[in-house]
């Protein structure tokens, strides 16, 4: 769940402080890492963190690499799903 929200500070190019405001007023945040309304959700300082110790492990290229082939494979997955075919209605 941390991993993805780093993924929503790097798309939206958010601070952590502003991660946290945005991931509290966001539903669409809030699904995108799995939370309901009731839960916890992770403070500015354990993204940070959590941030930090990617950084020092030198593992977010990585991360993001991998990540991003996720992306593409699943891109590709939709590409070749054949579309139903849309025919004319007759009236």
């Amino acid at each position: 769940m941390i991993f993805k929200a780093i993924v929503l500070c790097e798309l939206y190019n958010l601070s952590d402080e502003q991660f946290e405001y945005r991931l509290r007023d966001r539903l669409s945040f809030m699904r995108f890492l799995g939370l309901g309304l009731e839960d916890r959700v992770p403070d500015a300082t354990t993204a940070w963190l959590y941030r930090e110790q990617l950084v020092q492990g030198e593992l977010v290229d990585e991360l993001f690499d991998t990540f991003d082939a996720h992306l593409k494979a699943q891109a590709n997955d939709v590409s070749r799903t054949p579309t139903a075919e849309v025919r004319p209605e007759s009236g």
